[in-house]
């Protein structure tokens, strides 16, 4: 899984927040991180066999563009990543694209549109668990397709709204759909994922909320009669336990409808479902822990139930250094008991160094391995230096 956007995205939201709270004129700001890495990986797509390990360099580009205007943002990024491995493996390339449009109209409504594209190969070595210190860690990685070297195409396209309808109350609608696609695989693992949620919240206080959520979606495989209805209400929970900590929490039900090919085969899971985050902002320092229980749509083995877990935590050592850590452990259990259980344990750790304004360098290590169902396969030990080039646009 590619994960997009990074420094660039990062700062283009930043810069759209700053802009955004200042009654200014419309800004234009352009932006480009060019990354080069040198690496060694015992076994870089977690493949099945013997003399998997080699080194590797990878130049990793990500433009981005801004319009900021005093209500609204509109930022476009791009990311194209380009790996040379050398022996074994050749070389691979994965890019992608988003597009995100935001817009308040009034206090009390505001919109957003989203549009993604990511073409990656699932299970390669620089697969990490998502850095974001305002969000829990996530990895969308297809747990069960690891070490198959199977690229995913992911064409996504999101909207919704929030509406504040009283001074504690706001109601939140969301949908859209993703198309995931793997080349060269047959029927039956690309599927179209559609549906949306309707979110109601309350204040009981300056810092707490309460709330109901409920999403409907369907996850229809490319194989007539092959798919899975998915209803799950929840009830929610925010609160600010101090100026730096926040907690939020979901609990409720999944009920899936799974529905396959031929006479008698349809069958209907109902499990808990929630979601948990624990997350701290500091000056020096950002911590997030989260776990969560979804259903989701897999390339083998039609929909699962996902379980995660996932850490990250980052601490500037001084003003020009800083040290980062990311973990997850997910786990897949198929639906319809196609295939057995798989889970996959990711764990990165690094330091980055600011030389300059626009000039940073890092060094980073890595763990990941796959248990449960399929092949057995060796674990994944690695590590990289890197150097990072920051051009930002206009200030």
């Amino acid at each position: 899984m590619k994960i997009l956007g990074g420094h660039a995205t990062a700062m283009g939201v930043a810069l759209v927040l700053t802009s955004a709270a200042q009654p200014t004129a419309a800004k234009i700001i352009p932006s480009i991180d060019t990354t080069v890495r040198l690496g060694y990986d015992t076994n870089p797509f977690l493949s099945q066999g013997n003399d998997l390990a080699t080194g590797s360099a990878k130049v990793d580009v990500k433009p981005a563009l801004s319009y900021v205007t005093p209500t609204g943002q509109a930022v476009l990024t791009g990311d194209y990543e380009r790996s040379q491995y050398q022996q074994h493996y050749g070389h691979t390339d994965q890019y992608g694209g988003t597009l995100d449009l935001r817009k308040r109209f009034n206090p009390k409504f505001d919109a957003f549109v989203a549009l993604r594209y990511d073409s990656s190969v699932i299970g390669q070595s620089d697969d990490v668990v998502a850095q974001s210190p305002s969000a829990p860690p996530t990895d969308q990685t297809d747990v069960n397709l690891i070490g198959q070297r199977q690229r995913s195409n992911v064409y996504s396209a999101q909207a919704g709204f929030n509406y504040v309808v009283g001074p504690k109350d706001t109601v939140s609608v969301d949908g859209g759909i993703t198309l995931t696609r793997f080349p060269g695989r047959g029927l039956g693992s690309a599927s179209d994922n559609y549906g949306g949620r309707v979110a109601l919240s309350h204040a009981i206080s300056a810092k707490t909320k309460i709330g109901v959520s409920s999403s409907v979606y369907r996850i229809v495989y490319d194989i007539a009669g092959f798919n899975t209805l998915v209803a799950q209400p929840t009830v929610t929970f925010s609160t600010q336990l101090s100026p730096t900590w926040n907690l939020d929490l979901a609990a409720g039900v999944s009920i899936s409808d799974i529905v396959l090919p031929g006479p008698g085969n349809d069958s209907r899971t109902v499990g808990f479902a929630g979601n948990v985050s624990l997350c701290h902002a500091g000056r020096t320092n950002h911590f997030c822990l989260s776990g969560s229980r979804t259903v989701s749509g897999s390339g083998l083995g039609g929909s699962s139930q996902r379980n995660q877990v996932g850490l990250h935590f980052d601490q500037d050592l001084t003003p020009t250094l800083s040290a980062d850590a990311n973990a997850s452990v997910t786990q897949s259990k198929s639906q319809s008991k196609a295939i057995g259980n798989r889970d996959y344990v990711s764990v990165q750790a690094g330091l980055t160094k600011k030389v300059t304004r626009r000039f940073k360098v890092g060094v980073d290590g890595r763990y990941r391995d796959v248990f449960g169902s399929g092949t057995k396969v060796k674990a994944d030990v690695g590590g990289e230096v890197n150097a990072t080039l920051i051009l930002p646009g206009p200030s």
